[in-house]
């Protein structure tokens, strides 16, 4: 079945919450399906992660038995890729390498509101 969420509330969220660091807020399923892209306010925008990466990843973290995912950062030369859980969803945000890794980690707990707490299937 497919996974809804209120696409204008984490646009609003989004909106509120992004800094000049950020390139994108890619939204996923839990399967890997990518159900949106937002952009960022900084330049280079054009990433396209895709969406069974993260479902791989959020799963892959689930089998070592650390307990429920909550986020996962990936650093490379020019971005900051972190993935913050929120069951059935995972998003990714893409970020410049000089991002400050702990307010990105902060956004987690808004993320989930606005996608709302268990999402519809």
């Amino acid at each position: 079945m497919a996974v809804e969420f209120d696409a204008d509330a984490v646009e609003d969220w989004w909106n509120g919450s992004r800094q000049d660091a950020f390139r994108a807020l890619i939204v996923t399923s839990d399967e890997g399906t990518t159900l949106r892209t937002f952009a960022g306010a900084g330049a280079g925008g054009d990433v396209a992660l895709p969406g069974p990466l993260v479902a791989a990843v959020v799963t892959l973290a689930g089998k070592m038995k650390l307990g429920q995912l909550q986020s996962l950062a990936a650093s490379y030369d020019k971005l900051c890729l972190v993935v913050l859980n929120a069951p059935p969803f995972a998003a990714t945000v893409v970020a410049a390498e000089s991002v400050d890794l702990g307010s990105v980690l902060a956004l987690r707990e808004g993320l989930v509101a606005a996608l709302g707490a268990g999402g519809k299937r």
